[in-house]
């Protein structure tokens, strides 16, 4: 095993994603043209910030 693929057994979980032409469209475009692990962490990260602030709320 190479000190790579080492670290990646330790420290990374690989996650795929399918995402169909047709009815997943609206979020193709909208990774179109970028870095798509980065756009979707980058979304992952707002969604979650959306929920703890809602989160926030309900319990204030």
């Amino acid at each position: 095993m190479t000190p790579q693929q080492k670290y990646d057994k330790v420290n990374t979980k690989f996650i795929g994603l399918k995402l169909n032409r047709k009815t997943d469209h609206d979020i193709l475009s909208v990774l179109e043209g970028k870095s798509k692990q980065t756009e979707i962490k980058r979304l992952v990260r707002l969604g979650l910030a959306a929920e703890q602030k809602d989160a926030e709320k309900g319990q204030g």
